[in-house]
């Protein structure tokens, strides 16, 4: 008889492959060529379908090609890794089942009593338990009597209960959640909201994949104090650079009415925003931009600021333009839609705000004219029309009988209404009355010759011709009041700057570190000796006022007497024959980095003033400008910004300074310091205009812990008491288990009311969860 039954015993062999199985090592290896089986005993090692696998017995069925492992059994593969006490595979399909099995891909873990691999990727488990945190126990787990999951795709849990740390918290009848990293419809965590004015929100959203390009986030907010709120962000791509996304809200409010009594709100009012942006890519290399947020009331960003920013802003801009960039020529064509929010009652109209639509530039990159000897020319033309809903003037002066309405409501307050628009005479005044609408023109050519002396003094002459050309919108009753103007002058310049320099360090090595200490004097001198401006009411009289003023902020003084700010600060034309020398120190270090050499300038600090000869021998008699320092100062473990300007004649400092001690980018310490005092014409001090602030933030990462924001203060409101003027902070705690975190927001912008936001996320597929992340959702 021939023998039927062959018996190999090693303890160590070449391999051997058994029908496509790769048998790498056995302690004892017996084959049955009859039955066409192979038992392998002690320290099992095969691979087959590109995976290992190590158990302490295993049998291998070449008839039924079927693979039974048994002992410690561990199959790993590039993407999945199982584990089990016992398999039965088709190692042909690669599909069978894994008996008291660990299934994990990444960070995603499940297990049950059997688990079914009906795929390469699919699996079903009974008596199973689903997390993707690292830690035993997890920190999470959902457990259910069936799951159904596919890597890369979602996982169905029947009867799934939510553990917290292995204690079960919650139970539902069937959940989906994803596997994969890509972005998934589905429910997303809930939130939390709470503020003064809204009191406790709860908050929950639903994302909506609708496909590559385009996804929809659908929330509802209950407020306990205002009401339900809907809430949507539609986002969408067109291509690499173009993008774009709509925002927007509703809720019928019930709380805003209990803030204004004279006159009264209804006891519900409609409120909502909406917030459109697109950056698109257009044929012929023309660009389109976008920016649209209008509201519904004034105090919408102050009681909703993480939905939309302003809070505190004089003005809500919404933007749409189309601009072009030629090889030499500048194309823009923009539209500015202006909402006033300097009011205090919260739905009056906005027929006092004036927009800008039109305004069209169009402007010359300097270019060398002549050849390479010629002077550089370059120009630039601006056209806007001033536009009102109504009045094309601002009225000062007091209505005679100020009785009206608002919103049907009659209402008499002295001269003033502060909860309305400004209360007209219905007559214009030139002498008193601001034009605030009406066309402007204005062309700058300008021609510039730089050159050197003695190679070391840069000479750069240049000489501007500007004319603005205006067309009023003149009222009923302005007789007399021309309705066109125009403003022609001249100016001058040249400046003549050097630079001394020194380089220190290691000099010897040529790849050493080094450091370049420049010093740069500049001298510059400015004259406007032509100037022709009409007498016209428009532009007022700044004939011996100082030429620095011509920027400073607004104020009272803009809006009432002669000289006040007309369409904008291009409107404003001083006096100016002045002389400017600054002094500029820089060091800048030089490192080599991957054999390359990096430069970074670690430190500038630069001092300047003028002196205005056309103030000589005018009754202000005022020709020395305030005195601006700059120090900027950036290294590896401190930076600071500090700009000063000291007013010589009223002896104090404008002071604004941020310094930063800081490990790396995300662990610091932040302080900031800001001193400001307004000054009238002659240089003194407005009663009551000096604000003091300080501001103190903190930037901390760590494994588990991270906290950030700043928060300012103010000593000026309530003099020797400390008062948040405004804040933005965060934290973010993650338990063990990289797997879930919280996460709390608050924010208050400068008067506003102060809001707080807790979010709780846990990520089914690994790595920081995000509430708002669509790849996290959950259908429940």
């Amino acid at each position: 008889m021939i023998f039927q039954f062959l018996f190999f015993a090693s303890l160590s062999f070449a391999q051997s492959s058994a029908d496509g199985v790769l048998i790498k090592n056995a302690d004892s290896m017996y084959s049955d060529t009859v039955k066409k089986m192979v038992k392998l005993e002690g320290h099992v090692q095969m691979v087959f379908q590109g995976q290992s696998l190590n158990c302490d017995s295993a049998t291998i069925n070449m008839k039924s090609q079927t693979l039974v492992a048994e002992g410690h059994v561990i199959i790993e593969g590039m993407k999945i890794h199982m584990e089990g006490s016992r398999i039965q595979f088709n190692y042909k399909t690669n599909t069978g089942l894994i008996y008291d099995g660990f299934v994990q891909s990444g960070q995603v873990i499940f297990q049950g009593d059997t688990i079914n691999k009906t795929g390469e990727a699919t699996f079903i488990a009974e008596n199973a338990e689903f997390t993707s945190c690292e830690t035993c126990p997890p920190g999470w787990a959902f457990s259910g009597r069936t799951i159904e999951a596919e890597i890369g795709g979602y996982a169905y849990i029947q009867r799934p209960v939510f553990k917290v740390g292995g204690v079960p918290v919650f139970i539902f009848p069937a959940m989906t959640v994803p596997l994969k990293s890509s972005r998934q419809s589905g429910v997303l965590v809930p939130g939390l909201d709470f503020t003064g004015l809204g009191g406790v929100a709860v908050m929950d959203s639903f994302f909506w994949a609708i496909d590559k390009s385009h996804d929809l986030t659908l929330t509802a907010v209950e407020y306990e104090l205002r009401g339900l709120k809907g809430h949507e962000e539609y986002r969408y791509v067109m291509s690499d650079k173009s993008k774009g996304e709509v925002e927007s809200a509703f809720i019928n409010d019930r709380a805003l009415s209990n803030e204004y009594t004279s006159p009264a709100l209804p006891n519900t009012v409609n409120r909502w925003f909406v917030h459109y942006k697109h950056y698109f890519d257009m044929p012929d290399d023309f660009i389109s931009r976008a920016d649209i947020q209008p509201i519904s009331d004034l105090r919408y960003p102050r009681d909703f600021p993480n939905e939309i920013a302003g809070s505190g802003d004089p003005s809500m801009e919404s933007k749409i333009s189309v601009t072009k960039n030629w090889e030499m020529t500048h194309f823009s064509a923009e539209a500015t839609l202006n909402q006033n929010m300097l009011k205090y009652y919260p739905v009056t109209d906005n027929s006092d705000a004036v927009h800008k639509v039109p305004e069209i530039e169009l402007s010359g990159r300097e270019r060398r004219m002549g050849g390479s000897w010629g002077p550089l020319v370059k120009w630039d033309a601006n056209f806007v029309n001033f536009g009102r809903n109504q009045f094309s003037y601002d009225n000062l002066q007091p209505d005679p009988i100020p009785t009206h309405s608002v919103n049907g409501i009659p209402f008499l307050q002295g001269n003033i209404d502060p909860y309305s628009s400004p209360i007209r005479t219905g007559i214009f005044n030139p002498l008193t009355d601001k034009l605030r609408t009406g066309q402007r023109i204005d062309v700058q050519p300008s021609v510039s010759y730089p050159f050197q002396l003695w190679h070391n003094f840069d000479i750069l002459p240049r000489f501007t011709y500007r004319e603005t050309d205006y067309q009023f919108t003149i009222p009923s009753g302005a007789e007399g009041y021309g309705s066109t103007a125009a403003r022609r002058y001249v100016q001058g310049d040249i400046a003549a700057k050097t630079q001394f320099s020194t380089v220190f360090g290691n000099t010897e090595e040529e790849k050493g570190t080094r450091w370049k200490h420049s010093f740069l004097p500049e001298l510059s001198y400015s004259e406007i000796p032509w100037l022709r401006n009409p007498n016209h009411p428009f532009f007022g009289n700044y004939s011996g006022l100082p030429y620095y003023r011509q920027w400073y902020p607004m104020s009272d003084a803009d809006i009432v007497g002669p000289n006040g700010l007309q369409f904008d600060y291009e409107d404003r034309v001083y006096d100016r024959k002045l002389t400017t020398l600054s002094l500029t120190n820089t060091l800048v270090r030089k490192r080599w980095q991957n054999g390359e050499p990096a430069y970074e300038r670690v430190a500038l600090f630069r001092v300047s003033q003028a002196y205005d000869f056309a103030q000589e021998n005018t009754i202000y008699s005022q020709p020395w400008s305030p005195i601006d320092t700059l120090l900027q100062v950036k290294g590896e473990n401190f930076e600071t910004y500090t700009e000063a300007q000291f007013n010589t004649y009223a002896n104090v400092s404008n002071v604004s300074s941020t310094v930063k001690a800081k490990l790396n980018e995300k662990n610091y310490l932040l302080f900031t310091y800001a001193l400001t005092w307004l000054f009238d014409e002659n240089n003194s001090i407005v009663p009551n205009s000096e604000t003091e602030d300080y501001g103190a933030g903190i930037g901390f990462t760590s494994k588990y812990f991270d906290v950030g924001g700043k928060i300012d203060y103010s000593t000026t409101a309530e003099p020797n008491h400390w008062v948040i003027q405004s804040f933005d902070v965060f934290a973010i705690l993650r338990p063990p288990g990289n797997c879930w975190h919280f996460r709390v927001n608050g924010h208050q912008d400068l008067g506003g009311q102060s809001s707080w936001r807790v979010n709780f996320a846990f990520d089914f597929s690994g790595g920081e969860g995000n509430t708002t992340n669509p790849t996290n959702s959950t259908k429940i």
